[in-house]
């Protein structure tokens, strides 16, 4: 595992900016840095607001909202296109693959790069990339949160 960066948000705001600071960093180390982001944290953990900060860098003109009940939303930008997976009502590979989890992982149909940010990868482990971006939301106190992305290379 290594580390990509260590951040304590104290509010929405922070947790922003920190997804803004995995997005340059995917822009500024293209091809260094896997394009698959795996969340985990609780409820209100933060998860939702850490893609805005993503989709600002990535796919600016975005309006970026919970996938809770679409389990997927597309935001599409001029050089990149976003995949946000809310897999909390995922209960197993069947379920996974019946929403087009695999085809992500297929041949790119863009011309530009392509970002996928999964919430809740809890509950699919055994179906994560070998090498991907674990970001991670910890409770630090009543109001704050330390996040932690790291890479996880499995292969």
């Amino acid at each position: 595992m290594d580390l990509v960066f260590e951040i304590l948000s104290e509010s929405a705001a922070d947790t922003e900016s920190a997804g803004k600071n995995l997005a340059r960093l995917l822009t500024d180390r293209e091809g260094d840095l896997p394009n698959f982001i795996a969340m985990y944290g609780g409820l209100g953990a933060g998860k939702t607001a850490f893609v805005r900060g993503l989709a600002s860098v990535l796919t600016p003109e975005s309006h970026v909202t919970s996938p809770t009940y679409a389990i997927l939303n597309v935001y599409e930008g001029n050089s990149c296109t976003l995949y946000h997976l809310d897999l909390y009502r995922i209960t197993g590979e069947d379920d996974l693959y019946s929403v087009g989890f695999d085809e992500l992982f297929g041949v790119n149909p863009y011309p530009k790069k392509v970002v996928i940010a999964a919430e809740w990868c809890e509950n699919i482990p055994g179906s994560l990339p070998d090498r991907y971006i674990s970001v991670t939301f910890g409770k630090s106190g009543e109001n704050k949160r330390l996040i932690r992305a790291a890479i996880i290379d499995r292969g």
